[in-house]
């Protein structure tokens, strides 16, 4: 685990990450579109593993996102808190890069049968034909995806926090700031007084109901006894 900034190493945006993390998740969507989810083959397991590997990369050792300026190699350098928020992190990336997909497939929904009628007939397309068709493909507008909530996906996992991440019940300082509670940290327990009155009111609810479970045992009972008995003509041999 390094938290050092090597100089010389450089690093892509942010929005280009995510957008290669939409990118990855494409083949996925648009099989799915076509085939249905039962008949997809492993193109888009493929795909939506690149994916899950770009989101963590971005997660771990870019410093980019609410999961901290921490450099991570992999997952085995995680405390065993941290693999819970890495995983609803990276959820939260994929379920923005699907639903953005969909939205571009819906959006260009007749570039898109367009194309495929075209690979159907000749068997190839070349990247200007499918810009061309692209160009000139009507759009249908579509509803705004939501974009990524890290802070919320965190506070999902079951975290409580302003900013940051550490061990767990810790606070952090750093240059600059008055310090900051993390995410890392465990919920708070509030231990919380019951009164008497609320006490005797339990056990009168209580007393209450035993008494009539004892009363609809003793009407069963009475009920059994009053039944005639039927007597065998072996009883009398």
């Amino acid at each position: 685990m390094r938290y050092a900034e090597f100089p010389g190493k450089v690093f892509m945006r942010k929005s280009d990450y995510i957008s290669s993390i939409v990118r990855a998740c494409a083949p996925r969507v648009i099989e799915e579109e076509m085939f249905g989810v039962d008949n997809m083959c492993w193109i888009s397991a493929k795909a939506t593993l690149e994916a899950s590997r770009l989101a963590e990369f971005l997660i771990l050792q870019t410093g980019m996102t609410a999961f901290g300026k921490a450099y991570y190699r992999n997952q085995n350098d995680l405390v065993p808190n941290l693999a819970a928020k890495l995983e609803a992190l990276r959820d939260e990336y994929m379920r923005f890069s699907v639903e953005k997909c969909a939205s571009v497939l819906r959006e260009f929904h007749s570039a898109v049968e367009t194309i495929t009628d075209v690979l159907l007939e000749k068997g190839e397309i070349k990247a200007e034909e499918i810009w061309e068709i692209y160009n000139r493909a009507p759009r249908i507008s579509q509803p705004t995806v939501n974009p990524v909530d890290e802070y919320g996906a965190l506070i999902y996992a079951g975290r409580w926090g302003i900013h940051g991440i550490t061990l767990p019940g810790r606070v952090t300082f750093a240059p600059g700031n008055s310090g900051f509670s993390t995410f890392g940290a465990p919920r708070p327990m509030e231990t919380k007084t019951v009164s008497d009155e609320t006490w005797k009111l339990i056990d009168n609810i209580w007393d209450k109901r035993v008494e009539e479970i004892k009363a609809d045992a003793s009407i069963e009972i009475a009920e059994e006894k009053e039944k005639p008995q039927l007597l065998m003509a072996s009883h009398f041999l």
